[in-house]
């Protein structure tokens, strides 16, 4: 009776491995819309809501969309990616677009400058106790 479980068990996970998982990240965009007819921010808003992120310098929208396809927990594979990128002018208008995905990663350049990071450089005693140091001496006065 145990070794049937067992078969049964081991039978229903490899089946339940073999289905496909499809998961999306960020906004879910359609492919049918005509950006040619969003002229300014208030456009933009309606049609694809609030972005993922607005640069704080420019005020730049970024929408972002991810289609992932999995079997397994051990598979994972990335299938469509599209980034919209808006950018707009002092009135809200929208000036200039780009629209990248998943073809264009290979064309984008990932700068390799790094912030220097010295807590790293730090020894393991200075770590724990880099912020402890002598009390300083309090003047008495003496009778």
């Amino acid at each position: 009776m145990i070794i049937k479980k067992t078969i049964l068990v081991f039978f229903l996970l490899l089946i339940i491995s073999c289905s496909e998982k499809i998961t999306y990240t960020g906004l879910i965009i359609d492919e049918n819309i005509n950006y040619s007819e969003i002229n300014n921010k208030n456009d933009l808003l309606k049609l694809l809501g609030q972005p993922n992120y607005i640069d704080p310098m420019e005020n730049n929208f970024y929408y972002f969309s991810e289609k992932n396809v999995s079997k397994n927990s051990l598979t994972k594979k990335t299938v469509d990616r599209l980034i919209l990128v808006y950018y707009f002018d002092e009135e809200n208008n929208i000036v200039n677009t780009k629209k990248l995905n998943l073809d264009d990663e290979k064309t984008i350049n990932i700068s390799e400058n790094r912030i220097k990071n010295d807590l790293i450089k730090k020894g393991l005693i200075e770590k724990i106790f880099g912020g402890v140091s002598a009390q300083p001496s309090i003047p008495t006065t003496s009778e």
